[in-house]
């Protein structure tokens, strides 16, 4: 069964797609990121794009609507391997893409990915690179925003793989920034 994360439109269960977009964005600091709305797989996607970074990885995990006792915040991990990001993508990959409580950012040395709530990634580092493997995968070039009104869902099917989640690794606790509110 698959479950509704992001939903836009007349019905709150109706999933919001993207249509797989892109959109290029100058930061104040001269770079630019790769904005990338993903209608589904988007954790296959975090896969490709993170292949481009350099290891080793770290992992922030945004918990925005705690639940099971939890708190709200920012859990950040220790460093990883690309085999040991690859089996938490295996391991946690689908409570991502299907619940709407928490955001995922994929850090390295050489660029940083952050996977939001409404199923868009942020890609900071080789722009180019992420733009050419984008295309190969018949991404669209065209700007998209934010629909108005939308909803987030969360489902407490998936509260035992959250539990699991905050066992299987040790993470730092830091309180959440404003700015996570608006991923």
């Amino acid at each position: 069964m698959r479950f509704v994360k992001f939903s836009s439109g007349p019905e709150a269960d109706d999933p919001h797609k993207w249509g797989d977009v892109f959109v290029r964005v100058a930061m104040s600091d001269g770079n630019e990121r790769l904005e990338i709305g993903v209608s589904e797989e988007q954790i296959a996607l975090m896969r490709l794009l993170a292949a481009e970074l350099e290891p080793p990885y770290h992992i922030l995990y945004v918990l925005l609507v705690p639940r099971q006792g939890q708190g709200d915040g920012r859990y950040e991990s220790g460093s990883l391997t690309s085999e040991e990001l690859a089996d938490f993508f295996d391991r946690y990959g689908l409570v991502f893409e299907q619940d709407g409580r928490h955001a995922l950012w994929v850090q390295s040395e050489s660029g940083q990915l952050v996977f939001t709530p409404h199923d868009i990634v942020y890609a900071y580092g080789p722009a180019d690179v992420f733009r050419a493997l984008l295309l190969r995968r018949d991404f669209a070039e065209k700007p998209f925003s934010i629909p108005a009104p939308h909803a987030h869902h969360y489902h407490r099917q998936f509260d035992p793989v959250i539990r699991d989640l905050f066992s299987h690794y040790s993470w730092i606790h830091h309180p959440l920034h404003d700015m996570d509110e608006e991923t």
